[in-house]
């Protein structure tokens, strides 16, 4: 299976469903986050990829 690697920029509202459903697939590796806020970015510290094989963490997060 082909995995795919996305970045989400926004954590707001819909920043955090595309991360809720990106996290849910299969084929999908959320690699980075970025927020303005770093209360925004502690909202990803739950964040593994449950179909992975080994349950990658989160690669980056980026506050501005």
């Amino acid at each position: 299976m082909r995995r795919i690697n996305v970045g989400i920029i926004g954590l707001g509202k819909m920043g955090l469903l595309h991360m809720y459903n990106c996290n849910h697939m299969s084929d999908i590796v959320i690699g980075a986050v970025a927020d303005s806020s770093k209360k925004a970015l502690k909202k990803t510290d739950f964040l593994t990829t449950d179909n992975s094989d080994n349950n990658q963490k989160l690669n980056h997060k980026y506050h501005r």
